[in-house]
């Protein structure tokens, strides 16, 4: 059973893909893959930050199965628990198609924000964004973030995954941008002192693999189909 959340609570995979939204539009910075690959990676680092997973033998597998109360990563551990052992990068391959589309949807359902159908004016492809419903809680995550970038500063264990995760994706401009040269050595120090099950993660997201051919489905009833 999924627990309740507080009224502010994201889960990695949510503060990464609302990282990855540019803040004008509403819409990605990166292409779907590259998106879906750093979800796939955020749910995964979730898993071995709290103690349910680890890389063994270069193979994902469970250590405990109690849920996390998280609505990506407890789908992939209960994979886990049926024997569905892969190498990271086979997850991420399987994982990122759909996950855009599953987390998207999650962000909307606890009001932060809309998933809204654009058409082109010119080629008249409908492409997909995402406005803020609740504009501060969609930009807690890059404000905290770049607090931490903007500074020569030690960083949690969570705040370094994601920042390396930011950096695998090339999703650091805006904090460039924002903080100067700072944010470049505080990406390198945080890299340095990455536990080495989460430096894995990150080189997999850097390192794809085609798309997986395992026929398993994480969300099951869920609409993971959206225009790019």
């Amino acid at each position: 059973m999924r627990r309740a959340r507080t009224p502010t609570e994201l889960t990695l995979t949510e503060e990464f893909f609302l990282v990855a939204l540019d803040d004008s539009t509403g819409r990605p910075i990166v292409g779907r893959d590259l998106l879906g690959a750093g979800l796939a990676g955020t749910a995964i680092v979730t898993l071995i930050l709290a103690g349910r997973a680890e890389i063994r033998d270069d193979l994902l597998v469970p250590v405990d199965g109690q849920p996390l109360g998280d609505p990506v990563a407890d789908p992939l551990l209960a994979e886990l628990r049926l024997e569905q052992r892969q190498p990271v990068p086979d997850w991420i391959a399987l994982m990122r198609p759909g996950l855009p589309g599953v987390v998207a949807e999650d962000l909307e359902t606890i009001g932060v924000l809309r998933t809204e159908l654009v058409r082109h004016p010119v080629t008249r492809r409908m492409t997909t964004r995402f406005p803020a419903m609740d504009p501060v809680r969609a930009a807690g995550p890059r404000v905290r973030l770049g607090h931490a970038l903007g500074r020569v500063v030690a960083v949690d264990a969570r705040t370094a995954a994601l920042a390396q995760i930011v950096r695998a994706t090339g999703t650091e401009g805006w904090f460039v941008t924002m903080y100067g040269a700072t944010v470049r050595r505080q990406l390198t120090a945080t890299a340095s002192r990455l536990d080495p099950q989460l430096t894995a993660v990150v080189e997999a997201i850097n390192h794809p693999v085609p798309r997986s051919r395992l026929a398993v489905r994480l969300w099951p009833q869920r609409d993971t189909s959206i225009a790019w």
